[in-house]
């Protein structure tokens, strides 16, 4: 629902993250809650905004919902 209103009509998903950095200077990633992203993903995530953007990546919920915060340094390590 946000091609015509934010992205421009047309407009493929692949473009969504270099034209969102245009316009913006950080993002929350969401999906990070649901599943780990391989480091492959995340360097050409990088390599699609300027240098000084910010990604906020969400707790995984293992981390949150499963071990509810408990021995962080052992589960936020990968």
């Amino acid at each position: 629902h946000w091609v015509g209103r934010f992205y421009p009509a047309g407009m493929k998903p692949p473009a969504f993250l270099n034209y969102y950095a245009g316009r913006f200077r950080t993002v929350e990633i969401n999906s990070t809650f649901y599943g780990l992203k391989s480091p492959e993903s995340i360097a050409r995530w990088c390599e699609e905004v300027p240098p000084g953007f910010l990604f906020a990546c969400k707790a995984n919920r293992y981390i949150t919902h499963r071990k509810r915060l408990k021995e962080p340094e052992i589960s936020t390590r990968r």
